[in-house]
């Protein structure tokens, strides 16, 4: 029985080596690929996104008498990859439907194509540029208030993953 125990502490120390030297690798080996692959780091790629994101989410028109509500909320993740966004509430006259059927023409004029139509819902709309995707969201309906109107949510993200090809076939 000592033996067993003595062969288990020694195979679980070369377990442990080969982690810690598996992680050296990747430590030492990443920034050497950006360096020689060309390839944007994913913090470059981030910084540069985020220059992009504001002049694209203020290309987007508003519906007339729109009312910006709250602050500008942006950020990004690196969990699966790296995804940027950007979104902003509006105070919009008329209902959620009304300013989807304002919206849908001129984002199409945009270069802006529906995306995942069969999974819109009546509370959101999602648009798509590659890489991007524009999500209208409902965030409120005061329809029977005076004068009527919803929140409107404008969101822009950009998911490393969205391609003309998924735009096309939305």
């Amino acid at each position: 029985m000592a033996r067993w125990t003595i062969k288990t502490r020694r195979g679980g120390l070369v377990v442990i080596l080969a982690i810690v030297l598996g992680g050296l690798a990747m430590a030492v080996g990443v920034p050497i690929y950006y360096r020689f692959s060309g390839a944007p780091s994913p913090a470059a790629q981030v910084e540069r996104l985020q220059r992009e994101i504001l002049p694209l989410l203020a290309s987007v028109a508003l519906p007339p008498g729109a009312e910006p509500r709250g602050d500008l909320r942006e950020g990004f993740t690196h969990r699966r990859g790296v995804t940027v966004w950007v979104e902003r509430e509006y105070t919009v006259p008329g209902s959620f439907a009304e300013a989807l059927a304002w919206h849908e023409p001129r984002l199409a004029a945009q270069g802006w194509k529906p995306y995942e139509r069969a999974n819109w819902r009546g509370f959101v709309a999602r648009f798509c540029r590659a890489p991007w995707v524009l999500e209208l969201a409902d965030r409120g309906d005061f329809s029977r208030s005076r004068p009527p109107h919803h929140r409107l949510k404008l969101r822009l993200d950009w998911y490393g993953g969205v391609t003309e090809r998924d735009c096309a076939s939305s």
